[in-house]
């Protein structure tokens, strides 16, 4: 960084090479571009670091420099940049010339430095305006300097203030408001994110925390509420800190943590807890992303290899085609080929059978929200909301009078619980608004085709699988090499 950058005509190099000279032997450290710049770098892109670098922006008038565009654009860099403008007055000009001058330098004092002008004295008022609070300047240069690097680097998190560097910022940031030069809009937005994600990033590791004391709990105490269940929890606040550095960390702790669960439960001889476990861990891998550490992998085929208990949930006199656990994990639902649907509860006791169906049942999804209801399709193309009353026993709390589709593949809640997506065999989704008060038999259809970004390979082909994201957004899958999110 230097203490001054000097924009200036050619034809007035000599005043100008004297200026930098009597500024070094002051200590005041000023860049020029004739000395500066080196053969064959970029010039334009040199000049606009040398002014961000810079504390203070000099401009030498005369008509030769007011004339230049190249000059003109030094100024305006400067001035989109908030930088201290001092305008030096060394030759004289013409009215209708300085009419025309740029904005940032009318509205600054000039200092006359004229050939008939005392030069020390001059340049002694001019070491004086360039020394006026030094600290706020600095520190507006040095916070300038990071945004554009933020900026420049795609505003990547891992070029974002972080701790004491984010608190000196904020506090200089409180303290502009009545300072100059004053912060630009990218010198607040990168102070802003970088609170962001700072907030986002200390929230995480205190979920992890806490996720951590009561899994220790648990198991020190034998539930068999596994680690990995209670650990679920941190995913959210890894995915609070998803754009930062550390957020991979994060996610190879949750499942090493999670991995000393499924043994803990491995060693404690609880065989079915840990198998059941093991899948939970595989799944919560490929969710963050891990799935390629081998030794991850070999930790849990270990504890796999052990596994003699198993428990099998007898009563679909057909293929089972779907299958879904409550979210306070307590029932389990199924259907299959037999057109029925089973209710279960987690350690395997079969509590209630629906009637049997027009239709093999080619789904069965809880909701997100509520324990007691789930959503069914058909592949006769109907569609039902179900609730698991407080004797256990199944009851139809809405469905579909007419028919929907040819066939229903797959249904699913979006994360407030106040939306349905199906999908179906002709390519289609349709929403469902479970608390719409008029036209409730009707859907609003979703059509794959104006969603994807491969539109020609949509046509002819069947939705059979969708989810929610937690922005709703919905990602379906179809025969073919590419999932489609629709927004």
């Amino acid at each position: 960084m230097s203490d001054v950058f000097i924009s200036y005509s050619r034809r007035n190099e000599e005043f100008v090479i004297k200026l930098h000279e009597a500024l070094k032997v002051k200590d005041c450290e000023s860049w020029v571009d004739k000395q500066e710049i080196q053969v064959g770098a970029d010039w334009w892109r040199e000049i606009q670091e040398a002014i961000a670098k810079a504390n203070t922006f000099v401009f030498v008038i005369t008509p030769d420099s007011l004339a230049s565009p190249i000059c003109r654009n030094e100024v305006d860099y400067a001035a989109s940049l908030n930088k201290r403008i001092l305008p030096i007055l060394r030759i004289e000009v013409k009215k209708d010339i300085e009419l025309k001058m740029h904005p940032a330098l009318k509205k600054h004092n000039w200092l006359w430095f004229q050939e008939t002008n005392d030069f020390d004295q001059v340049l002694e008022k001019l070491l004086e305006a360039i020394d006026t609070d030094p600290v706020h300047t600095k520190e507006h240069t040095w916070l300038l300097s990071k945004a554009i690097k933020w900026d420049g680097k795609l505003r990547k998190d891992g070029f974002l203030l972080k701790d004491d560097e984010l608190k000196e910022a904020e506090q200089w940031l409180a303290e502009s408001e009545s300072k100059e030069p004053k912060p630009t809009e990218l010198q607040v937005t990168f102070i802003e994110n970088s609170r962001k994600v700072e907030d986002a990033n200390l929230q995480a590791i205190q979920i992890l925390k806490d996720a951590e004391e009561k899994a220790a709990r648990q198991v020190k105490f034998g539930s068999a509420v596994l680690v990995v269940t209670l650990l679920l929890s941190v995913v959210a606040g890894i995915f609070a800190a998803k754009s930062t550095n550390d957020a991979n960390e994060y996610a190879k702790l949750v499942i090493d943590k999670s991995i000393d669960g499924v043994e803990q439960l491995s060693q404690n001889n609880q065989q079915l807890e840990a198998l059941t476990e093991s899948i939970k861990t595989l799944d919560l891998m490929r969710v963050l992303n891990q799935k390629n550490n081998q030794s991850n992998f070999d930790r849990l085929n270990a504890v796999i290899s052990k596994v003699q208990e198993q428990n099998r949930l007898q009563g679909h006199s057909e293929k089972v085609l779907g299958v879904s656990i409550s979210h306070d994990g307590k029932l389990i639902v199924s259907s299959g080929m037999d057109k029925t649907i089973l209710l279960w509860n987690i350690e395997g006791k079969l509590l209630d059978r629906s009637m049997k169906q027009t239709g093999s049942i080619s789904s069965v999804s809880f909701s997100r929200q509520n324990k007691n209801e789930f959503v069914s399709t058909s592949t006769d193309g109907i569609v039902k909301l179900w609730v698991v009353r407080n004797d256990n026993k199944l009851s139809v709390k809405s469905q579909f009078t007419q028919k929907i589709f040819e066939n229903v593949f797959d249904a699913k809640f979006n994360s407030d619980n106040t939306i349905i997506a199906l999908s179906s065999g002709d390519g289609t989704v349709r929403l469902w608004d479970l608390y719409k008060t008029s036209k409730r038999e009707q859907l609003d259809l979703v059509n794959a085709k104006n969603f994807s970004k491969h539109p020609d390979k949509i046509k002819g082909y069947g939705v059979y699988s969708l989810d929610f994201n937690s922005k709703s957004d919905i990602i379906t899958g179809q025969p073919h090499t590419f999932l489609n999110i629709l927004i």
